[in-house]
């Protein structure tokens, strides 16, 4: 009953927000607005909200985050004025893939499958090489198999990552809530990093 409460306060606060009655509509733009970096990049979040597009093109305010192995995640898509909220009591779990599924069921939007891509051994040496140069220090890239693995401390889940073309994988235990993928290559080099992990987009550039 607890449970039920806190997550219908969740949608009641999410869909106040939305709505412009929790804050000021200045605010409100800018909680819902990437600012633009002085490199140039607009990065798809605003002040304490992740903007990343659903299947890259549904507009989407969400922001997920986890403690003491216990995650949750808050979603609103104005177009269709759905708000879902999602809380776990255990780690190991993607509260944000849970979330799009119900996202999916209720406005019957089918999963986007990509196509994936077979990987060497030795292919599978330079793509870890590769991601775990960039990845976050406490995230570790294994090679097993010619597979590759992203490995998290508790409560972070582990996962194998495949290869689906282009320099980006994705998390095979949960497609839709880990991506990697590298930009702006040069001498065969990527410049810029960007994953989509706990609902976010992080961004990495390579640095001299």
């Amino acid at each position: 009953m607890a449970d039920s409460v806190l997550l219908w306060m969740l949608a009641l606060w999410m869909a106040a927000l939305a709505s412009g009655r929790a804050v000021t509509n200045g605010s409100d733009r800018e909680m819902t607005s990437s600012v633009r970096l002085p490199d140039g990049a607009e990065p798809s979040y605003g002040f304490g909200h992740s903007l990343v597009p659903w299947d890259g093109r549904r507009e989407k305010v969400a922001h997920s985050g986890a403690t003491l192995g216990l995650p949750a995640t808050l979603a609103h898509y104005p177009r269709d004025h759905l708000t879902i909220a999602v809380l776990a009591n255990r780690g190991g779990v993607w509260t944000e893939a849970i979330e799009k599924s119900i996202a999916r069921a209720v406005t019957g939007r089918p999963m986007q499958r990509a196509r994936v891509v077979p990987l060497s051994p030795s292919e599978c040496q330079a793509q870890r090489r590769l991601v775990r140069h960039w990845c976050p220090s406490r995230v570790r890239i294994a090679c097993r198999s010619g597979r590759l693995w992203m490995e998290m401390p508790p409560p972070g889940p582990s996962s194998q990552l495949e290869y689906r073309g282009k320099h980006s994988f994705w998390a095979v235990s949960e497609p839709d809530a880990v991506h990697v993928e590298f930009r702006e290559f040069r001498q065969n080099r990527p410049q810029q990093l960007i994953m989509l992990m706990a609902g976010m987009q992080w961004y990495g550039r390579r640095v001299p």
